[in-house]
């Protein structure tokens, strides 16, 4: 079968490996190439992501089609249907990650809790400190702003633009997690263990897995990964991001519909990673509950990271991935180090060694 892909970055490149590993073929669209998942890709179709002719093309080209970020347009996806293409995810899941205040509203719906929020307007009745957030685009930190006192207010307001604004209140948190669960049409749905991830400067820095938390929590957190997904009723791969509250409560703080990146883990330390359920779940296979081999610590190498990590050696329970990317710059992805055994502070303390 022909697995046809929108988008060809780092999580392009491994749903690809996956499809081959599952013996399917593979047709990559990026505006770009080369890029990384055209290393290794059967055929790639270089044009925007929302050219018609471009999704005409891997609409006649592709017996499944799917996408490995949310920012590429809602509409596209209706777009490549008209084609005939087949796109089991749909239009929802891609509509609702793409503005925070519909993520949100969709999210309490399903009777998962989140933190307090309303949409920015003259009056703001959360408490301060909160932050202000766009409520479309921005990643990795961008669009958001920390609002402590009346002075961080009136700054942004006199340098706000003309667009939505979704105002979010603090969570006193001792972690965050990330949740990846994967259903299929037919309403088997996988889950796997809850990553703790460590961000810095707004961006993936570490994930631990299995998270240092309960095993009290560890089950609320895939329940209610579960309970989200069953009310969403999405056919594929979502990932929650959640805040474990110091109170012990789960809020989530945002969604999204394709494989993450805490979860480059699972290709190690899983016996199924998350990109080969999310590429059986196009085909609607009954899916499996991937099984934990080892638990397992990953470091982001960010641009400013390379030249530190090319000068290390590897042992033998890690792996490093690079992503082929040509220009190398400070907080762009430039790969990650995956390492496995049992003392979790040791491969936390040796993660964080390998970058510096």
């Amino acid at each position: 079968m022909r697995v046809g892909i929108i988008g060809g970055g780092q999580l392009g490149m491994y749903l690809v490996d996956a499809a081959h590993m599952a013996h399917h073929s593979t047709i990559v669209l990026d505006p770009s190439d080369p890029v990384s998942a055209s290393r290794n890709s059967d055929r790639m179709i270089v044009g925007p992501y929302e050219d018609p002719a471009c999704l005409k093309e891997m609409a006649e080209n592709s017996d499944v089609i799917t996408y490995e970020f949310e920012n590429i347009k809602a509409e596209a996806v209706e777009l490549v249907k008209s084609y005939g293409g087949n796109v089991p995810q749909g239009y929802d899941p891609l509509h609702i990650s793409q503005n925070r205040l519909r993520e949100k509203d969709a999210i309490r719906k399903t009777g998962a809790k989140t933190a307090p929020y309303e949409e920015l307007s003259e009056t703001i009745s959360i408490p301060m400190p909160y932050i202000i957030k766009t409520c479309e685009g921005g990643y990795d930190g961008k669009g958001q702003w920390l609002i402590r006192t009346d002075a961080d207010l009136e700054k942004f307001m006199q340098e706000k633009g003309n667009v939505q604004y979704i105002v979010e209140g603090l969570v006193d948190f001792a972690c965050e997690v990330s949740v990846i669960v994967v259903r299929s049409m037919n309403g088997s749905m996988a889950v796997f263990e809850p990553i703790e991830n460590i961000h810095e400067n707004g961006i993936l820095h570490l994930s631990i897995s299995p998270a240092r938390v309960s095993e009290e929590i560890k089950c609320r957190a895939k329940d209610t990964a579960l309970q989200v997904m069953s009310g969403f009723g999405f056919t594929g791969i979502l990932v929650l991001e959640m805040f474990v509250g110091k109170d012990g409560e789960i809020y989530i703080n945002e969604i999204a519909p394709r494989p993450h990146n805490s979860g480059h883990l699972t290709m190690d330390a899983y016996d199924k990673s998350q990109y080969d359920l999310a590429i059986a779940a196009l085909f609607n296979e009954t899916l499996p509950q991937p099984k934990i081999k080892s638990p397992a610590v990953m470091v982001n190498i960010l641009g400013q990271h390379v030249s530190a990590a090319a000068s290390k050696q590897c042992p033998p329970y890690a792996k490093v991935y690079m992503y082929g990317k040509k220009e190398v710059k400070n907080n762009r992805k430039m790969g990650h180090v995956t390492f496995c055994g049992d003392d979790l502070e040791a491969l936390v303390k040796e993660a964080e060694a390998f970058i510096r």
